[in-house]
């Protein structure tokens, strides 16, 4: 393999991980802010769903 294609590789993985941390993150700080709700609480990726939380985390990954 050539550098630049495992350099490619290291910045997919990155960029990934650093997707689903932005999902979590949206997740658990910013709907319960938005929501008109006074008592919401974080949002559990659980409770959202793990398909919810893929087609959120996906295109977040992608960018």
């Amino acid at each position: 393999m050539s550098s630049l294609t495992l350099r490619r590789l290291i910045v997919w993985g990155v960029s990934a991980v650093l997707g689903i941390l932005l999902s979590i993150l949206i997740l658990t700080f910013f709907l319960p802010a938005v929501n008109p709700s006074p008592t919401a609480g974080p949002v559990s990726v659980q409770d959202y769903g793990i398909q919810y939380f893929f087609w959120t985390a996906f295109p977040l990954t992608l960018v």
